[in-house]
């Protein structure tokens, strides 16, 4: 690529009087390495911060533009262009034409589609946001927790509202979500207070991407304010009487941060459908995967089997019963998945054999 110019940049990655360049939001050794592979001349790099219908923002060198997708990228194989891509634009227009090999990609499962259903793309970090109010669940946890296993992206869990909690109950939050997210960083945060947004920025490095993901009203839009230092992400209160917060976050978009790192805002989201292997749930569930490797049966579904290493776990106490069935849950949900991803594959490879012939993957 390019080396970075420090050109001047509209105000919209104008933070505090410093300039972000391609680095600050992202960019690195790999994208270099892939910009070389695919760029033809003239060709220049830039990052997808949004979308608004048809257009989409870029984030390049010269500044933030809009631009449009070229229509071979509209229908691609593995899905369309997302919010953290980096894309290949054309030099004589704002348009689109390519999008660089992704490191990684958060996605779900979506009931009634064969394919995922990608939320960002080349992302590091995964912020998961939930309130310890009516939102609090470990279980859904857990489906962050194998999304981001599946993905290669490293899990923060931030418990909002401790404002609402007594130390009692904090307390017992705090340990149930370390019981269903061994190994990963779990920070208490109060958007009142203010305290440990400190903390949770230090997660994520300079240069990074991180997503904020979890439930409507969960306090995703305020973290990223108190993050900017302003309140720029619209807020609004959640239901007193169960509650669920109503969405305001209603697209997925790249917020550049005065630290030096990039978020990505992410609407709530109703369901975790886990679009994942057998090998992310064992990583997050691996104490129980490996009482599960000691019973009887290589195909055993811990609901009652004789030789049943896992259910013996709970009957002595020594394993949550809550802890064995959602392993059980989602390791179905991962069989699943794999089913459907083998149909994908074939959908894409088939699909990519069709391009190729038509010549639509031939250098522009």
């Amino acid at each position: 690529m390019p080396e970075s110019t420090g050109a001047a940049v509209p105000p919209l990655l104008l933070l505090e009087d410093k300039t972000l360049n391609l680095e600050s939001f992202g960019w690195n050794s790999h994208f270099a390495r892939s910009f070389a592979r695919q760029a033809i001349a003239g060709q220049r790099p830039g990052r997808i911060a949004a979308f608004h219908g048809s257009e989409c923002e870029v984030w390049t060198e010269a500044g933030s533009v809009k631009a449009v997708l070229a229509g071979t990228l509209r229908n691609l194989p593995g899905g369309p262009p997302v919010t953290g891509d980096w894309a290949l634009l054309r030099a004589d227009a704002e348009v689109v034409c390519g999008i660089l090999e992704r490191r990684t990609v958060l996605a779900r499962a979506v009931d009634g589609q064969g394919a995922p259903q990608a939320l960002a793309s080349n992302v590091d970090v995964l912020l998961i946001v939930t309130g310890l109010d009516g939102d609090f669940s470990p279980r859904r946890i857990e489906r962050y927790l194998v999304l981001a296993a599946e993905s290669g992206i490293d899990p923060v869990v931030v418990l909002s509202k401790t404002d609402l909690c007594d130390t009692r109950r904090l307390e017992d939050a705090i340990g149930l979500v370390r019981e269903a997210a061994a190994g990963v960083p779990v920070i208490p945060w109060s958007a009142f207070s203010g305290q440990d947004t400190q903390v949770i920025s230090g997660c994520v490095g300079a240069g990074q991407t991180a997503a904020v993901a979890g439930s409507s009203g969960a306090g995703k839009s305020t973290l990223i304010n108190r993050l900017l230092g302003e309140e720029r992400q619209e807020t609004r209160e959640v239901r007193p009487d169960d509650s669920c917060g109503r969405h305001t976050t209603t697209r997925r978009e790249l917020i550049a941060l005065p630290q030096g790192w990039v978020i990505a805002d992410l609407p709530g989201l109703r369901s975790v459908g886990v679009w994942a292997s057998s090998e992310a749930v064992a990583t997050v569930f691996s104490e129980v995967e490996e009482l599960a490797r000691k019973c009887r049966y290589r195909d055993c579904t811990h609901m009652g089997e004789p030789g049943c290493v896992v259910r013996a776990a709970v009957e002595a106490g020594d394993l949550t019963a809550s802890r064995a069935a959602s392993f059980g849950k989602l390791s179905r949900e991962a069989g699943f998945t794999k089913e459907a991803k083998k149909r994908w594959e074939k959908t894409i490879a088939r699909a990519i054999r069709n391009r190729t012939k038509m010549g639509f993957d031939q250098k522009r």
